[in-house]
C-alpha cells in the first residue's frame, strides 16, 4: 500500500518539528521520497501568475453566496452524496464522506517559457506580458482577459463572474485555446453554447484544486541557467468523486487534445503536451489572427498518483 502524507505548519521550523514527531510514530513503513514545499510565492505560481482563483462552491457546504453556474453538487467531490447527474457516486461503505485525491509533481521551465515569449514578441516588454496573458487567459494579477482584455486591472484580480459565450464568443478577448478557458469552459461547450445545458456540462467536470509551489523562484527569468539549477514547479492536488469523468477528462479531452474547439495542433499552451515542432497557439483578432508556432514543453510531469482520501470516521475505523 502506498500512502501520501500531507503535513502543514505555520513556518519551516514548525514543519520540521511536526515531521520529526510524525516520523517517529511509524514502524514498518518505508519512506520512498520526501517532497518539500516550503516556498511561498504569495498566491502566484512559478511563471508569475496568480493561481487558484476559479474554485467551485459545493452546494450546502459553504456560507459563500456564489453563482449557480459555479456551484456544484456535493457528490462531485464527496462520496455518498448526489452528483450533477442526480445520482450517488458508487463507492464501498467505508468510502462514504471520503474523496479521491489526485497528486502530480509538475516541473515548470520558467526560463524556457519567458524566453519563448520574449522571442515571439521581439523583446517588447509590454507585448511579452500581453502574449503570456493570452496563453494563460488571465493577467499576472489574476484579472480575466474576458473582462479587461487590453490591460491588467488588479481590482479584478479575483473576478470570476463572467461567461465566455456571453462576453467573448469568438475569443477576441480571451483566446479559445487559452489555459483557463480550456480547463473551465463555462458556457462555451457544444452543442448549445450560451445555454444552461452548456453550463451543466461544464459542472460535471469541475475539480476542487489546490497548488503548492516548490523550488526557489527565479528573480530574472532571462538570466543564464546555472549548471546546478534546482527543479521548481507546482504540486498539483485536486479532489473529485470520479477521477475518470473529472480529472482525466479535463486532462485528456480539454488540455492535451490538439483538436480542441475546432483548433488543430493546439494543445493547452501552458500545461499541454507539446510534440517537437507540432504545437501552435492562435490569438484570434480582427481582421487577421496571430499564430505562434513550435511551442516548447513548458510544464513536465515528474510523477504522481491517485489516492483515496478517507473520512475521519473511516480513519477511526481503520485504526481500530
Amino acid at each position: 500500500m502506498d500512502v501520501l502524507l500531507l503535513l502543514f505548519a505555520a513556518d519551516e521550523a514548525a514543519l520540521a518539528d511536526y515531521y520529526a514527531s510524525v516520523a517517529a510514530g511509524y514502524s514498518g513503513v518505508t519512506e520512498l521520497t520526501r517532497l518539500d514545499a516550503v516556498v511561498d510565492l504569495d498566491g502566484r505560481e512559478q511563471f508569475g501568475f496568480a493561481d487558484g482563483i476559479s474554485q467551485p462552491t459545493i452546494a450546502g457546504l459553504s456560507s459563500r453566496t456564489d453563482l449557480p453556474s459555479n456551484t456544484i453538487q456535493p457528490g462531485e467531490v464527496i462520496l455518498g452524496y448526489p452528483n450533477e447527474y442526480g445520482r450517488l457516486t458508487e463507492h464501498p461503505p467505508l468510502a462514504r464522506n471520503g474523496s479521491y485525491l489526485v497528486f502530480r509533481q509538475l516541473s515548470q521551465d520558467v526560463r524556457g517559457f519567458w524566453r519563448y515569449i520574449d522571442q515571439a514578441t521581439g523583446g517588447d516588454a509590454t507585448r511579452c506580458t500581453w502574449l503570456a496573458a493570452k496563453m494563460v487567459g488571465r493577467w499576472p494579477s489574476g484579472a480575466p482577459l474576458t473582462l479587461t482584455p487590453e490591460v491588467d486591472d488588479p481590482l479584478l484580480a479575483t473576478a470570476n463572474d463572467f461567461m465566455y459565450q456571453q462576453f467573448d464568443e469568438f475569443g477576441l478577448k480571451c483566446p479559445v485555446a487559452a489555459h483557463v478557458r480550456r480547463a473551465h469552459p463555462r458556457d462555451s461547450l457544444d452543442p448549445d453554447p450560451g445555454t444552461e445545458r452548456s453550463v451543466s456540462l461544464d459542472r460535471r467536470h469541475r475539480l476542487l484544486r489546490r497548488g503548492r509551489e516548490y523550488g526557489p523562484p527565479i528573480a530574472d527569468p532571462f538570466s543564464e541557467r546555472p549548471p546546478d539549477d534546482p527543479d521548481r514547479g507546482l504540486y498539483f492536488i485536486c479532489l473529485c468523486a470520479n477521477i475518470g469523468r473529472q480529472f482525466e477528462f479535463v486532462q485528456h479531452t480539454w488540455l492535451n487534445n490538439p483538436k480542441f474547439a475546432e483548433r488543430y495542433a493546439e494543445p493547452d499552451p501552458i500545461v499541454g503536451y507539446h510534440p517537437p515542432g507540432a504545437a501552435t497557439f492562435t490569438v484570434p483578432a480582427d481582421p487577421v489572427r496571430e499564430r505562434y508556432d513550435n511551442l516548447p514543453q513548458f510544464v513536465t510531469s515528474r510523477g504522481g498518483g491517485y489516492f483515496f482520501l478517507p473520512s475521519i470516521a473511516a480513519l477511526r475505523k481503520m485504526s481500530s
